[in-house]
């Protein structure tokens, strides 16, 4: 899919301060060209708060230009139909707020929000800050540098979309005009962190969480036919519920306990470096090493070893 990936930062509250925007372009998966620069906002009026996160002073905007003079860059780059943000309801609607400042034709098209995406398709991790998602994918990351934000969004789309199906994406696509029209966020939105997101829905979205697996399996083929699973920790990247689909579509079954009969246990990544590190368990894992010591069959297996299996 392509798509162009955009961040903002702003000088103060007001939507229309923004002081800086990174852009990140990418055509069939790969990120082919970027665009950043400081902006004028129409007030050098600029919060401790902002600036101790951004480092963006008055002094660094002076010469900059205003946004007006950038939106042309900003439309090249975003005329393919989908505009991606980490947090769209902030980064649009300090677009929409700063078009409407200077009185310039807004975009159209479709947006994703890659929070929600990462909410749908990754509902294991502890939250779904950028930062967070950037470790995850081993990507570097400049935290509040608009253009490392942006390409950190792009490329966390990428990775995201390749484990959610093409319905999985699709449902977390909204009119662009949704995000850009909202106004004032929810009172416990905090611009800042990317997890305390407004709670918004829309006709597309509601379609999340559906009959259909969001990660992206491959069609049936009977691939686990007359063969018993069982699964212990939590994984990332598939809900369990999922994953008991994929089996059984494939012939399998799963069953909540371990057996000799069982022929694999799926482990979380993270259970399995725990015991590697001090050998704490759960009961299910145990239970596999005590049986295979006996020279049981079971195989005992990473989460991501059962993601390509799939």
């Amino acid at each position: 899919m392509d798509f162009t990936a955009i961040d903002f930062e702003t000088a103060n509250n007001d939507r229309s301060s923004a002081c800086a925007v990174g852009i990140a372009v990418v055509n069939s998966g790969t990120v082919v060209d970027t665009y950043s620069t400081l902006i004028h906002p129409p007030t050098l009026e600029f919060l401790d708060l902002h600036v101790s996160l951004h480092g963006i002073t008055p002094k660094r905007v002076r010469k900059a230009p205003n946004f007006s003079e950038v939106w042309p860059e900003i439309q090249s780059r975003c005329n393919n139909g989908l505009v991606v943000a980490h947090n769209a309801p902030f980064d649009l609607s300090v677009m929409r707020s700063c078009v409407d400042h200077y009185d310039l034709d807004p975009l159209s098209g479709q947006c994703l929000c890659t929070v929600a995406l990462a909410r749908a398709v990754l509902p294991g991790l502890p939250n779904h800050k950028l930062t967070t998602l950037a470790a995850l994918f081993g990507l570097t990351l400049d935290h509040h540098d608009a253009q490392s934000d942006a390409i950190a969004c792009a490329e966390s789309a990428i990775r995201l979309m390749n484990l959610a199906t093409a319905e999985g994406v699709e449902g977390c696509c909204c009119d662009l005009e949704y995000y850009c029209s909202r106004g004032e966020p929810d009172s416990d939105y905090n611009a800042f962190d990317s997890e305390s997101s407004p709670k918004y829905t829309s006709s597309a979205q509601v379609r999340i969480g559906g009959d259909a697996p969001l990660v992206e399996s491959s069609p049936p083929d009977g691939r686990f036919r007359g063969k018993i699973f069982a699964f212990t920790g939590d994984f990332v990247f598939l809900k369990r519920a999922d994953a008991q689909q994929i089996v059984e579509a494939q012939g399998g079954t799963v069953k909540n306990s371990v057996s000799k009969k069982t022929d694999f246990l799926v482990v979380s990544d993270e259970v399995l470096d725990r015991y590697t590190e001090s050998e704490q368990t759960t009961g299910k894992l145990a239970k596999a090493f005590d049986i295979r010591n006996r020279g049981g069959s079971i195989q005992i297996i990473r989460a991501s070893e059962f993601r390509k299996l799939i």
